[in-house]
């Protein structure tokens, strides 16, 4: 049984099985470094089905749900928070104006 990426609940991790899209999704991943056998794991959601908040290779990258929805993730992730190194839960904090 796989799972897409949008199911991935927050401290979830898993590994890139494959990504269900065309040569431009696949090409625009590839860019922000998400390939194929590379492992993930989602550090925060967006409000209200905003964007996902990723973390590949040490850097994190927001992808949208449409965009997360099509990437699915090998039967070993897991869904149990991976560990506790001060990620937030819940909705990303805006420091600004």
């Amino acid at each position: 049984m796989s799972i897409t990426l949008d199911q991935l609940p927050v401290g979830g991790c898993g590994t890139v099985a494959e990504v269900r899209g065309g040569k431009g999704l696949r090409g625009n991943l590839q860019r922000m470094g998400i390939h194929v056998g590379d492992p993930l794991c989602v550090v925060g959601r967006g409000a209200f089905h905003g964007p996902l908040l990723v973390e590949i290779h040490g850097s994190r990258v927001a992808l949208g749900r449409g965009v997360a929805r099509r990437v699915v993730l090998s039967d070993g992730a897991s869904i149990q928070p991976s560990n506790d190194r001060g990620r937030r839960t819940g909705r990303w904090r805006h420091h600004g104006r």
